[in-house]
């Protein structure tokens, strides 16, 4: 234990200073070994910036900037990969990233790229789009082919099919919707 071995891949997590562990919406704790501050000129360069999306009212407190906003400017351009989940990919925008890019979020979000003109936003609703070193995606939720099952399946029925159309579970869902494109950008 502790011993390197060629080929393993290191991971660290990076937060702000003074920044405790963070709970994500499934439970799951993430605790930050690094700073932002550990990354930077002769200091260490990130090879993977992956950007979690979020609740609309965290992305209306990050996107206009600041250390959350910052950190992806300053370390992306030379990262070997950068990529995004879900509304993520809006932070990305933000910082420029995917500019000269194909990218995709959910759809929910797709008319907030129209803010960011240099994305070239993916056709229809893609699970995810990989243009070179940019990755952007969208969450997919399982569950809905679940809850439409067994005794209670009649009863959970419209809310799986809620469930589907609002996570975009489209892959082999278990009932026909069409996705039908937003209007508006819920963030801002």
């Amino acid at each position: 234990m502790g011993r390197a071995v060629a080929g393993a891949l290191g991971l660290g997590l990076a937060r702000r200073a003074g920044a405790r562990a963070v709970r994500t919406r499934v439970g799951l704790r993430l605790r930050p070994d690094r700073t932002f501050g550990d990354y930077g000129e002769n200091r260490r360069q990130a090879q993977l910036i992956w950007t979690p999306g979020g609740d609309v009212s965290a992305l209306n407190q990050l996107m206009p900037g600041g250390p959350y906003l910052d950190f992806p400017v300053a370390q992306g351009r030379n990262a070997d990969d950068v990529c995004s989940v879900c509304e993520g990919a809006l932070r990305l925008a933000a910082a420029g990233l995917p500019d000269g890019y194909a990218a995709t979020t959910r759809w929910a979000f797709i008319p907030c790229f129209a803010a960011y003109p240099r994305i070239r936003v993916a056709e229809g609703f893609p699970r995810h789009v990989i243009d070179r070193n940019r990755i952007t995606g969208r969450r997919y939720f399982v569950g809905a082919r679940r809850g439409a099952r067994g005794r209670r399946g009649a009863r959970r029925r419209p809310i799986a099919k809620s469930v589907q159309m609002t996570t975009q579970y489209f892959p082999d869902p278990p009932f026909q919707q069409t996705i039908t494109p937003a209007t508006t950008c819920p963030v801002g």
